[in-house]
């Protein structure tokens, strides 16, 4: 059986950046995804692209994974 990734998209209210969140299969929904946030990614050393955006408990992440249109991709792994 197939297991379809959902689309989680997020809002950057500091950088107005649209997200695409490219998530591990084992995180199924939106409400999960939210409930692992541990805290916002604020490293300086790290691309403009990935700042403000969710760091999840267990996950390695965020990173830069390109653009889809409008939105940036953000890519955590397990």
């Amino acid at each position: 059986m197939n297991t379809i990734k959902p689309i989680i998209e997020g809002y950057n209210e500091e950088t107005g950046l649209k997200a695409i969140f490219d998530v591990p299969n084992s995180i199924e929904n939106a409400d999960q995804f939210q409930s692992l946030i541990s805290g916002i990614n604020k490293n300086p050393r790290q691309r403009e692209e990935l700042q403000g955006w969710p760091i999840l408990t267990g996950y390695k992440g965020p990173m830069f994974n390109g653009f889809r249109g409008p939105y940036v991709v953000i890519r955590y792994e397990a």
